[in-house]
């Protein structure tokens, strides 16, 4: 990241087996056995933050979250914005999320 960004992370392949076993994939492997129920996933890399996730417009992430950009759950961690049912913003938990940091 940049200006105080959180730093990107990288993308996966892996395969979550129907048992709860999870096979990690090297990135372009090929003959790849899956089996009923197998669900293969591709996470793709993403790029870093500018400036301090916190010090983002709470409005403008209630509005991601509505947009399904980003959940509730990831909003209230990485941006300290707390949002209610409806994806808006619930100010005083937002307040306290974001000074008890």
């Amino acid at each position: 990241g940049r200006a105080g960004g959180a730093p990107g992370e990288a993308g996966f392949w892996h395969v979550e087996r129907v048992g709860g076993h999870v096979d990690a994939l090297a990135h372009r492997q090929s003959h790849i056995p899956l089996h009923a129920g197998d669900v293969f996933r591709i996470g793709t890399s993403g790029g870093g933050g500018l400036g301090d996730a916190f010090a983002r417009d709470a409005a403008a992430v209630a509005a991601d979250v509505r947009a399904r950009r980003v959940s509730a759950a990831s909003a209230a961690v990485v941006y300290g914005v707390v949002v209610d049912e409806d994806g808006v913003v619930d100010e005083a938990a937002t307040a306290l999320r974001r000074g008890a940091r």
